[in-house]
């Protein structure tokens, strides 16, 4: 069986910034581990004057870093993406397997690539267009972390009906605010 991962590959034109989505929409979810992984191939335009894939052997002085600003508190993360080995001819690609603090956030995060190469001697940086991806909340995530709030929730026993215009659970200290 293959690795198990929820994968997105995008593709980042160093020449025009642009940063486009093979899978289309890019979602994770909160309670995710381990799993979450972006996939990053360059591209430029080579010598006949088409623009391709950055081949391994052409990509190996490019240090590719991702920056995630998250949803909530606009906190930013950084991860160094590894070019992932094989022959040289084949595509270039950065893999960058996301740890919780890419993930732990629900809302939308926004992304940036910054890629540092040498190009005939010359120190050169490329940042990309920013690009999105979606954390979804998951209703098995520590209530305390992100609480559920309810408009009204009605509670009918034998005598009486009670309302509640919100709840707010701390799982940590087994204790509910109403």
């Amino acid at each position: 069986m293959n690795e198990i991962l929820r994968d997105f590959t995008l593709n980042y034109n160093l020449e025009n910034s642009k940063v486009t989505n093979e899978n289309g929409y890019i979602c994770f979810y909160n309670s995710d581990e381990n799993i979450s992984t972006l996939f990053i191939k360059l591209q430029a335009t080579n010598s006949e004057g088409l623009l391709s894939f950055l081949r391994v052997s052409e990509a190996t002085n490019h240090n590719l870093t991702l920056t995630v600003k998250k949803p909530k508190k606009n906190e930013k993360v950084d991860k160094v993406g590894v070019l992932q080995t094989g022959e040289d001819d084949d595509v270039a690609i950065f893999r960058f397997d996301l740890p919780s603090k890419f993930t732990n956030q629900s809302g939308d995060c926004i992304g940036e690539l910054l890629d540092t190469f040498t190009e005939n001697g010359v120190n050169k940086k490329a940042t990309s267009d920013i690009f999105q991806y979606r954390v979804k909340a998951s209703c098995m995530k520590d209530l305390t972390e992100e609480p559920i709030q309810q408009s009204s929730v009605k509670l009918n026993t034998a005598t009486e009906t009670m309302t509640f215009s919100s709840i707010k659970l701390n799982t940590t200290t087994e204790t509910a605010t109403i």
